[in-house]
């Protein structure tokens, strides 16, 4: 057979590879320097150099430049090249607003669901995502019903800023600026935050007298990160 014959059939047999194999198939090895390259019909077929990972041991990972790039999103265990190993986020948020002369009295409660896919803006941080806050339209909003509606945001965490603790990342006008105080259990998933006060003993001058109250101003919220 002709060199040139067979070369055309190595080359097609080597196209219905990258169509059907349930791994990494690309037929160029690339001169790049990752060492943990999760691809199966040769060496080192990216051209990123950045190590990928295959975490799950299902035979595909998330890695810019490989034939099977979108196989592999929701499979728990692999990361991507920014090292974010989570795909989901579910959950709630809730603001509460309150001014009255007993403890517990709230003017709102406003609440919504929360659901995130993932984006890697945020270089720096554990994960990130696009959120979406749906608002529950039977939320408590007499005193507060400027915030009551649907809301996007861009949400990430960070274990540690700049040496300050843990945070939930807010996007903002091009800038990751730490929000709230934030815990994650990587264990479980969950993810919390809160920021502002609760049911604080309060008191003003009026009138010749000093009059207390009690004053609630907080978010909270809660999800699952998988």
């Amino acid at each position: 057979m002709m060199d040139w014959m067979k070369l055309a059939l190595v080359s097609g047999l080597f196209a219905v590879a990258c169509e059907t194999k349930p791994s990494d198939t690309d037929t160029d090895v690339l001169s790049d320097t990752d060492t943990d390259d999760t691809d199966t019909d040769d060496a080192d077929t990216d051209d990123s150099a950045v190590a990928e990972t295959d975490a799950d041991g299902d035979g595909y990972s998330v890695e810019a430049g490989d034939c099977d790039d979108t196989d592999d999103t929701g499979d728990t265990g692999d990361t991507d090249e920014y090292g974010h190993p989570y795909t989901s986020y579910e959950g709630w948020e809730t603001y509460e607003y309150g001014w009255g002369w007993e403890p517990g009295w709230r003017d709102c409660e406003l609440w919504w669901d929360v659901s995130g896919t993932p984006t890697t803006a945020c270089d720096e941080c554990e994960f990130a995502f696009e959120v979406t806050l749906t608002y529950d339209h039977t939320s408590k909003n007499d005193g507060c019903f400027w915030q009551a509606g649907d809301m996007s945001w861009t949400y990430g965490y960070t274990e540690d800023y700049y040496g300050d603790g843990s945070f939930l990342m807010s996007y903002w006008y091009g800038y990751w600026l730490p929000w709230v105080r934030a815990d994650f259990d990587s264990s479980t998933g969950e993810f919390t935050y809160e920021f502002g006060y609760e049911d604080e003993y309060r008191s003003y001058y009026w009138g010749g007298h000093h009059l207390y109250y009690y004053e609630t101003d907080i978010y909270t919220g809660f999800g699952i990160v998988k």
